[in-house]
């Protein structure tokens, strides 16, 4: 049986946890946006400014690792996020007495031994494919890489 004062510990991380993790996917949306801003403004710049001239290529290829390393950023951001959820699990698994050694308070410790093997388990079940982050910055490389391969020599 729980103690109450343990009990509440629990409770209060847990739902700590639930906003941050709900957070991350506002920050998520900004990453996108971020991503479409300054990778669409370079292609568009590529085509539009006079001082682009000849340049058009380099241009567009700043623009398509912009993309990437956007993608990248969000991937990153999305495996911490999934670090803490790990956390969350941990907790549910403890409340239905499946985790009896689950100590309180430890979101930190959790989150410290779980990143690395999340990002490589993400790596290797390859999420960073997801259409649900792989987009916009898939779509955004690959039209750098068309409008690339149409830019005259």
């Amino acid at each position: 049986m729980l103690d109450a004062d343990k009990l509440r510990l629990f409770e209060a991380e847990y739902f700590k946890l639930q906003d941050i993790v709900e957070t991350f996917d506002e920050r998520t949306l900004q990453i996108k946006g971020w991503s479409v801003t300054v990778s669409l403004a370079a292609i568009i710049s590529a085509y539009a400014s006079e001082a682009a001239k000849g340049h058009e290529f380099v241009i567009i290829y700043v623009a398509a690792m912009s993309a990437l390393s956007f993608w990248i950023i969000e991937f990153f951001w999305k495996c911490f996020q999934w670090t803490l959820i790990l956390r969350v699990d941990e907790i549910e698994a403890f409340m239905r007495g499946e985790a009896a050694g689950t100590l309180p308070l430890q979101i930190r410790s959790s989150w410290t031994r779980n990143f690395k093997a999340e990002v490589k388990r993400s790596v290797l079940a390859a999420k960073f494919l997801k259409p649900s982050l792989a987009l916009p910055h898939a779509l955004i490389m690959f039209l750098a890489v068309v409008l690339a391969g149409s830019v005259p020599s």
